[in-house]
């Protein structure tokens, strides 16, 4: 709540487009009803204060190292060919277009997430 009280007390006015409070937040804080509604109540909270904008990153350390780490696999179980990726390689592209059936299952696992 200090960051958010620090944030509000900026004059916004002479900051063109206001400035960002980026906020990281542990993903278990909002998983539950009383959670979201702590989060919303904070929110108005740094709005009534004269804050103009916040962002929230909802992920824990692991999956973001994880993200880093490279791919032993693609979604379709096969091992990339790094050497498509890297600089001399032409175009770099080596993606195909996702399927309508991925595509409707990437969007129901991000669905269940949210």
């Amino acid at each position: 709540m200090e960051a958010i009280r620090s944030t509000a007390k900026v004059n916004q006015e002479i900051h063109f487009g206001g400035t960002l409070l980026n906020l990281r937040l542990n993903p278990e804080l909002v998983a539950t009803k009383q959670g979201q509604a702590t989060l919303g109540a904070t929110i108005q909270a740094l709005f009534s204060l004269g804050a103009f904008h916040v962002q929230f990153s909802c992920i824990f350390s692991d999956t973001l190292r994880k993200a880093q780490a490279p791919p032993s696999t693609d979604r379709r179980g096969q091992r990339p060919d790094l050497k498509k990726h890297s600089k001399n390689s032409g175009t770099g592209h080596s993606r195909s277009i996702p399927s309508a059936a991925e595509r409707a299952a990437d969007r129901a696992a991000f669905l269940r997430f949210i």
